[in-house]
């Protein structure tokens, strides 16, 4: 598969998979979609008579500019890492940020149709959830990193890398974060 046509195909995985959309289906919560200029749509959680925000899910740099520099005053300069706490920054594909339980639950979305360098990123989670710690060490959430995986990854060959992985206090799923991993439950 040729570069191109892997990133068609991880960009559809990923709009397939939109964490607000999925919420939004169970028909558990009551949810404002939040669409912003040529960005994936975002959204709040509530409770279903729409009296409590319970959670919001953002993406990217909206990670930053909508939750840290304003809820948990951490500030951003020219799209540069609070406070100078990471060396680079990471944009995560998906972060809920539960307020019930103050956890933020980063998604990272992989993709992979057959043998190629997605295989190797895996390895980093431990590294990532690292960063992600250490930019939030001074709020009062705490953090995980959980992988959300096409189907391809689905296989015995990656038994090895998924031990690593929850060795390391990672996660990962297949298609879909099921939402009792996110901290919503039925009530």
């Amino acid at each position: 598969m040729n570069k191109v046509n892997a990133n068609i195909n991880g960009l559809k995985f990923e709009k397939g998979t939109r964490l607000i959309e999925a919420i939004d289906n169970t028909d558990l919560f009551h949810i404002k979609i939040i669409k912003r200029k040529n960005e994936h749509p975002e959204g709040e959680v509530y409770t279903k008579d729409k009296g409590e925000l319970l959670a919001e899910v953002l993406n990217g740099w909206n990670f930053y500019r909508e939750f840290l520099e304003p809820k948990c005053g951490i500030k951003t300069v020219r799209r540069f890492s609070a406070h100078n706490r990471l060396s680079k920054n990471l944009e995560p594909d998906e972060a809920l940020i539960n307020y019930t339980n103050n956890h933020i639950y980063i998604i990272e979305k992989k993709y992979q149709g057959g043998s190629g360098s997605v295989d190797e990123k895996l390895q980093t989670c431990k590294f990532k959830l690292q960063q992600y710690e250490k930019l939030i060490r001074k709020t009062d959430f705490t953090i995980s990193y959980t992988y959300l995986l096409s189907s391809f990854y689905n296989n015995k060959k990656y038994s090895d890398v998924f031990a690593f992985i929850r060795n390391e206090q990672c996660n990962y799923f297949f298609d879909e974060v099921p939402l009792e991993q996110v901290g919503l439950f039925k009530k």
